[in-house]
């Protein structure tokens, strides 16, 4: 099993730990909850971009992997400090942070391996997952997880793009989730921890779609030792 574990120490003693476990081939997560909150429905303010079809799906796969996780911070202010440390199987992270920079850390985890067909395009990059990510670290690995892809797209016989058109689609879809998302935690939350976490993934879910050519093109001078002939 692939594992992460997300424990979080608040200054009036309280504790919230998460224990994720993926399977190492298909990287997907099941939420062990028996029942689901009624704003988790596929019918309840559903993504306008959802392939899902609601005569057979009755659960949004997203609404149900994160159900758990909104409730745990639905009354937690997004600014408040907490001392979070990540574990992995590699490392240990540490960051004395606001809480909504810890949930959209691990918030992101739990919505790619949901099973949305969407989100399922960033899947592999939750194997090498990267806690409290900055923008510029997501545009990088972002890249390198789409530019292996088509390698391996290509090695396969199938069509393959290198000019990151592909990626920008990729993140317009997302960012059309998110926003779904968004109005579905409105109901799940008393306080503003669980939006604006969501609210800073699509930070980096828009930047990548509108700007895609922008934001990797500005890595280029790192790759200046390959830029000679």
């Amino acid at each position: 099993m692939v594992t992460y574990r997300y424990a979080f120490a608040f200054a009036d003693g309280t504790m919230k730990t998460f224990d994720i476990a993926l399977d190492p081939e298909s990287l997907a997560m099941q939420n062990p909850a028996p029942t689901y909150p009624g704003w988790a429905r596929l019918d309840y303010a559903p993504c306008e971009n959802c392939p899902l079809d609601r005569t057979r799906t009755d659960y949004c796969p997203v609404a149900v992997n994160i159900a758990g996780l909104v409730d745990s911070f639905k009354n937690v202010i997004s600014y408040q400090e907490a001392d979070i440390v990540v574990t992995t199987e590699d490392r240990i992270v540490f960051k004395r942070t606001a809480a909504q920079n810890g949930l959209y850390s691990i918030l992101g985890i739990y919505m790619v391996t949901s099973g949305c067909p969407v989100l399922d395009r960033l899947r592999p990059m939750v194997r090498f997952h990267l806690p409290f990510a900055s923008i510029d670290e997501t545009v990088f690995r972002s890249a390198g997880m789409y530019l292996l892809a088509q390698y391996f797209r290509k090695k396969k016989g199938f069509s393959a793009e290198f000019a990151f058109e592909g990626l920008s689609k990729i993140y317009r879809e997302i960012n059309g989730v998110n926003i779904g998302l968004l109005r579905r935690l409105q109901t799940a939350s008393n306080e503003d921890a669980n939006l604006n976490a969501l609210a800073n993934l699509d930070v980096f879910a828009f930047t990548l779609h509108e700007s895609t050519e922008d934001s990797v093109g500005a890595l280029e001078s790192l790759f200046h030792v390959y830029l000679k002939e």
